[in-house]
């Protein structure tokens, strides 16, 4: 009978059904786009056949940044914004039905939030909010966007109607508050705050934090809506990737013991994780450091199993 009872407990502890051994494990790594020019942020498509990146030409004189499409084995990639030089194209985000992608435009140092088809046209620019915005991203209905927007050198989460009107600010901080994703009910939001991750409701505006940190970021929620992929720092000049359940999150803090470390390694520089469809794969950025020397950033392609 004592047996039976402690059984019964620990099943009810909060928790227990997502622990670390209940997240998928990292299976095979391979780079599947690479060359001389650098690399950041791929986004992968609805559909699973595309994945949307920010690319930056070798020669930077005076650099730019384009978006641009690639095939998830590296193949056919094709370039989907002509910026001008000085200007940038970059944090792409699909629309729930992929028809259209979002990102945001620096140009004369001030950012803009764009809107353009999944091929490249109809480009527009929405409304402008504060002195610059950035990092929009999709709620689950494609009927809004959150984005960052900066007042007097502070930034702080808004959303809007996916047209434009309607905008809404969500934070009120002197922190520096940026990279908005939803959860898959569309009531919440999980951003960064000083390399923490916090989650923020919707209707009653208060947040709370997810992860302790340091250096938490460039976090994507799977397509599903179970997991959330982020990156962290936890030594001097490496950042690995890390998985956790969002049912952790929603339940409270998310401790290292239950979250799984995804990418190792001492001379590794991994950021931007953006999951397939099915779940099966991650793709990502990294840079390796060889004799002392970093790498372009890099597509790279990790199983889950």
């Amino acid at each position: 009978m004592r047996v039976a009872i402690v059984v019964v407990l620990v099943a009810l502890l909060p928790g227990t059904l997502y622990s670390q051994s209940a997240l998928p494990e990292p299976g095979e790594l391979r780079p599947i786009f690479r060359d001389r020019d650098t690399t950041w942020l791929p986004a992968w498509s609805p559909d699973g056949r595309s994945i949307a990146f920010n690319r930056q030409p070798w020669v930077r004189d005076p650099s730019h940044t384009d978006i641009w499409l690639v095939a998830p084995d590296g193949s056919s990639p094709r370039r989907l914004t002509a910026q001008v030089s000085g200007e940038h194209n970059t944090r792409s985000a699909w629309s729930p039905d992929g028809r259209q992608i979002a990102y945001y435009r620096i140009a004369r140092g001030v950012g803009r939030i764009w809107i353009m088809n999944a091929d490249g046209t109809g480009a527009r620019a929405l409304p402008e909010v504060g002195t610059s915005t950035a990092d929009p991203t999709w709620s689950p209905d494609g009927r809004k966007i959150a984005f960052a927007a900066q007042q007097d050198r502070n930034w702080d989460i808004y959303f809007m109607n996916a047209d434009g009107s309607g905008v809404t600010r969500l934070t009120d901080s002197p922190d520096n508050e940026r990279l908005p994703v939803f959860l898959p009910d569309g009531t919440k939001i999980v951003y960064e705050w000083h390399g923490q991750l916090r989650l923020l409701d919707i209707n009653t505006r208060e947040s709370r934090g997810v992860t302790i940190g340091p250096n938490h970021n460039h976090h994507v929620v799977s397509f599903d809506g179970k997991y959330i992929a982020y990156r962290s720092r936890r030594a001097e000049g490496v950042q690995h990737l890390w998985l956790m359940a969002t049912a952790d999150v929603l339940e409270g803090m998310v401790p290292d013991a239950r979250a799984r470390q995804l990418t190792v390694g001492p001379d590794v520089f991994d950021s931007g994780p953006t999951f397939a469809p099915d779940g099966t794969r991650i793709a990502f950025i990294r840079q390796v450091r060889t004799a002392g020397e970093w790498s372009p950033g890099e597509i790279w392609l990790m199983t889950l199993r």
